[in-house]
């Protein structure tokens, strides 16, 4: 499977393949899965469009969901109710199994390989069987990924197994009672801007993007006003630090509370400070890190999988903080927004080079590092 990279307007990642899907499309191109009307992590479906029952229940088995985790959102977000045992039946009829019966290890140390040849460098076991789950539809023990990351990776292995981290406690009663906002000015000095923003109870990810900037307020703004319009309401409370590109984001949020009756309301639903809580990687890691299991710790909310976390709080005796808005005041701050990737003199000039020196389309981390390299080299 070619590696995945990202494009302008790169929507997220089939959970039947991996396969790259793009905003406008209806249907994977890998493996044909009609990702119609899917929500932006392609994991939880907000509404059924045309999607039948077996697509909803594949895409949710794909995602790695527990049986009464997928029973729980078929009855919640699809009014379809059905008993343990029929479920069982349909995953048995439709060929789909937890444990798979023949591995082969010489694909797999070859996928591992890869991994860690790339973005997945820093990888530990867990991780990389949640990889070879989610993105190349491998089920495998773990045990054995485990003993073969061993031997691929002995000196990561090493250093994951001495380290140690002190963390704070932090906690929060359910999902939208706190969000998290923050950039990532790391590799920005090489064009990539990062802006993400993450859920304090269930730790879910609702954006993770890179763009030509990170600090024009409209931009981050109409990052805040995409979620709030997907999820159809707002947190109780936004968190975000003091940089000015966010004071366009942190008026918003209060006009939106205005009229609150709790202690959160107003003005007191937005908070400056330091926002750590934000992690880095675009695309394939929203999709991971959104499906993958968080287990228990004193330093952590609660146990689970962000996703259901978020759009479940009931199953783990939460519940959701989401806060309505007001579709008036919404359609007078989306003329506050700008998009992030509005076309560039940058732009124009280095797709003019590509046309002129015949330069395809980079279809490997590696091939757009030399893509870049060369492009900033004629610019020279």
């Amino acid at each position: 499977m070619a590696e995945n990279e990202l494009l302008e307007d790169h929507c997220g990642y089939c959970t039947h393949c991996g396969g790259e899907i793009e905003r406008e499309f209806i249907f994977c191109p890998q493996c044909g899965l009609n990702i119609e009307k899917r929500y932006l992590s392609n994991t939880v479906i907000l509404g059924n469009g045309s999607l039948s029952e077996r697509e909803i229940i594949e895409s949710y088995f794909h995602s790695g969901f527990e049986y009464e985790s997928i029973l729980q959102f078929l009855s919640k977000f699809h009014a379809i109710k059905m008993s343990m045992s029929t479920l069982k039946r349909r995953l048995k009829m439709f060929g789909l199994q937890r444990k798979q019966q023949e591995v082969n290890m010489d694909e797999i140390t070859e996928i591992m390989r890869r991994e860690l040849s790339g973005s997945g460098c820093l990888f530990g076991y867990r991780t990389m069987w949640h990889t070879l789950r989610i993105k190349y539809g491998i089920l495998v023990p773990r045990n054995l990924v485990q003993i073969r990351l061993k031997e691929l990776d002995p000196q990561g292995s090493q250093d994951r197994r001495r380290h140690r981290l002190k963390r704070r406690v932090y906690n929060v009663p359910g999902p939208n009672y706190c969000w998290h906002v923050d950039g990532y000015d790391k590799i920005k000095p090489y064009g990539f801007p990062v802006h993400g923003a993450i859920d304090g109870y269930s730790r879910r990810l609702l954006w993770l993007k890179v763009g030509r900037t990170n600090n024009d307020p409209a931009v981050t703004a109409k990052y805040f006003y995409d979620c709030i319009e997907e999820l159809e309401g707002c947190p109780r409370l936004l968190r975000t630090d003091c940089g000015t590109e966010n004071g366009l984001m942190a008026t918003m949020q209060c006009l939106l509370r205005a009229d609150g009756e709790d202690e959160l309301a107003g003005e007191n639903s937005h908070r400056y400070g330091p926002s750590t809580a934000c992690s880095t990687g675009f695309g394939f890691f929203t999709l991971y890190w959104n499906t993958h299991y968080i287990r228990h710790s004193r330093h952590e909310t609660v146990a689970g999988r962000p996703d259901e976390l978020f759009f479940n709080p009931e199953s783990r005796g939460a519940t959701s903080h989401l806060q309505p808005i007001d579709d008036d005041l919404m359609e007078e701050l989306k003329n506050q927004c700008k998009e992030a990737n509005e076309a560039t003199d940058h732009q124009l000039y280095f797709r003019f080079v590509l046309e002129h020196e015949n330069l395809s389309e980079p279809n490997h981390w590696q091939e757009a590092v030399d893509l870049f390299i060369h492009l900033t080299s004629v610019a020279e």
